[in-house]
């Protein structure tokens, strides 16, 4: 079980921790752990996605951890950045994880190494759009 039995697709999951975090380069995000049985393995597996707090993406990061993930607003961590409010996030709520291969990147020159990781693409609700359902007879009429 690892990094490696993660297959692309849809997972079911839970959240199980959160911290705050920041970049290299700076910028600050949220980091959420999941865990979810892989589909491939019938195994648990554990992986992480960030919401960045930079400017650029800081309005889908909170989309995604308020109304999706049940963010509570606490602030309250312990020295390594992890939030220790236990319901700082709806750990028992399950949702939809979009995960996607990504090449990694070497860690000294940024180059592609070649490797393919699993990454979370969206968290979603689960059975959840963002689009409202209309009748026939109102598509007849709007057109």
């Amino acid at each position: 079980m690892g990094l490696k039995d993660i297959t692309a697709g849809d997972k079911i999951a839970h959240a199980i921790g959160a911290r705050f975090i920041k970049s290299k380069k700076g910028t600050f995000g949220f980091e959420v752990a999941f865990e979810f049985v892989e589909p491939s393995t019938g195994g648990p597996e554990r992986l992480s996605w960030v919401g960045w707090l930079s400017q650029n993406a800081i309005e889908k990061s909170l989309e995604t951890l308020v109304e999706v993930l049940g963010y509570n607003g606490s602030e309250v961590t312990d020295p390594n950045g992890v939030l220790t409010d236990p319901n700082v996030l709806n750990f028992k709520k399950e949702v939809k994880l979009v995960v996607e291969m990504e090449e990694g990147r070497d860690a000294e020159t940024g180059a592609p190494n070649g490797k393919l990781y699993p990454r979370i693409k969206w968290v979603n609700n689960i059975g959840g759009s963002m689009y409202q359902g209309v009748q026939v007879e109102s598509i007849k009429n709007d057109l």
